[in-house]
């Protein structure tokens, strides 16, 4: 067994329960989402922020006057 699935069935089991299948899942289940790739699939998704959620932005992957009413934070650009 490689190392690090050694690692993760031993240390952190439960992490399969934690992944999404979609970034559209991703951040309709979240209260945060933290951006660091640029990728048109990612941009779609954030466009489901709604009032009351967070982004934090480490790209500059849209506009910051994109957001419908959900705090955003641009950092690092």
């Amino acid at each position: 067994m490689g190392a690090n699935k050694e690692y993760i069935e031993k240390e952190i089991p439960h992490i399969s329960r934690l992944m999404c299948g979609s970034a559209r899942e991703l951040v309709e289940q979240s209260d945060v989402v933290v951006v660091s790739h640029r990728d048109e699939q990612f941009k779609q998704a954030l466009d489901l922020l709604k009032p009351g959620k967070v982004c934090i932005d480490l790209v500059r992957i849209v506009d910051r006057n994109h957001w419908n009413g959900c705090e955003y934070y641009g950092l690092c650009w």
